[in-house]
Parts: structure tokens; sequence; C-alpha cells
């Protein structure tokens, strides 16, 4: 029996680990980078910026990055449904 614990094991660790290679989004954290908010959504970090482009999902400008607010993208997601959603690129 090895003595090395396993950082996957969610009693050992308080981070929300989503997927493989995700960036880990501790959950007292109010803001998040695009790429936090790609990972907790599950969606590809470009549609995130594409939509921060468009003023689709809500967020703010700190210098030359992007900061959205859990609280607020939690009230656009609930406010939002499929059909305000972009027409899908092909």
């Amino acid at each position: 029996m090895s003595n090395v614990s396993n950082p996957r094991d969610p009693q050992l660790t308080p981070l929300a680990v989503i997927s493989e290679g995700a960036t880990p989004v501790p959950p007292e954290h109010e803001c998040m980078t695009a790429c936090e908010v790609a990972s907790w959504m599950r969606v590809n970090r470009k549609t995130v910026y594409e939509y921060a482009a468009r003023n689709v999902i809500p967020c703010r400008r700190l210098g030359r990055r992007l900061v959205f607010s859990r609280a607020a993208v939690v009230a656009w997601l609930s406010r939002s449904s499929t059909t305000d959603a972009p027409p899908a690129r092909r």
C-alpha cells in the first residue's frame, strides 16, 4: 500500500476539477478568468472569448484581461435560453 495520496480524491482537495487538463476553480472565488469559465461551463475557451466580444456573456475588462463574475454568469445562464444564443458557426 502506498503512502502517496491520490490528488483526484475529492476528500483531499477542495478544488473542483472538472475534466482532465482543466483549470481547477476554487469554489470560493467570485471572479474567474476566461479559461476558468470555459472549464466550469465545459465549453471551448475560444467560445467564451467570442461570446465576450459579442457582449453575449457578462464580463469586465481589467487591463488586457477579461474577468467574469461567477454570480453574473450564473444569472445570465438562468435567464438565457437556447433561442437567445447566437447561431452556431459552420
